[in-house]
């Protein structure tokens, strides 16, 4: 299944599917460097598309849809959970709560999506200001949450 094809199996996501990185904010696209546009798959703007649904908890900032491989008819699609934030030691707890409420969300809501490939990231809004060997630090790595500082770099692959 595509990322596009799944955002819009999702019930309360069938109208937020954006082509290329339209569904980032202005300021939260400077933070993604795709290598080959061509690749994409789409994006989704999560806090937006679920705010009125979910209007206490911390949603999860962006899904963008990246083509892995193509053979013939079948197009295998990885998604980036992008969450765009402050990056401080005091930042961590609060954006492992919005990795755990993502996943839940995913596998109850959205199971389409929960199936494709994926890489949960984390990029600085800001300065970077934690420490890697924190407990924390750690945590997010046990948590499966990737941090690459202020830029996620979206490598070009081969396809075909």
């Amino acid at each position: 299944m595509t990322f596009a094809d799944a955002i819009r199996n999702s019930s309360l996501l069938t109208q937020a599917f954006k082509n290329g990185l339209q569904a980032l904010s202005p300021a939260d696209c400077q933070h993604v460097v795709v290598d080959n546009t061509r690749q994409l798959a789409g994006s989704l703007n999560l806090e937006d598309a679920l705010r009125s649904s979910y209007p206490n908890p911390p949603i999860w900032d962006y899904g963008i849809g990246h083509r892995r491989a193509a053979h013939g008819e079948h197009t295998s699609d990885f998604v980036y959970w992008l969450e765009v934030h402050p990056a401080t030691d005091g930042d961590i707890e609060p954006v492992l709560r919005k990795l755990t409420w993502l996943k839940s969300w995913l596998e109850k809501s959205a199971p389409a999506l929960a199936k494709l490939p994926r890489q949960f990231v984390w990029v600085s809004s800001g300065k970077t200001a934690f420490t890697q060997r924190s407990p924390q630090a750690k945590r997010m790595a046990e948590q499966g949450l990737l941090h690459v500082g202020s830029h996620l770099r979206i490598k070009a692959v081969r396809t075909g």
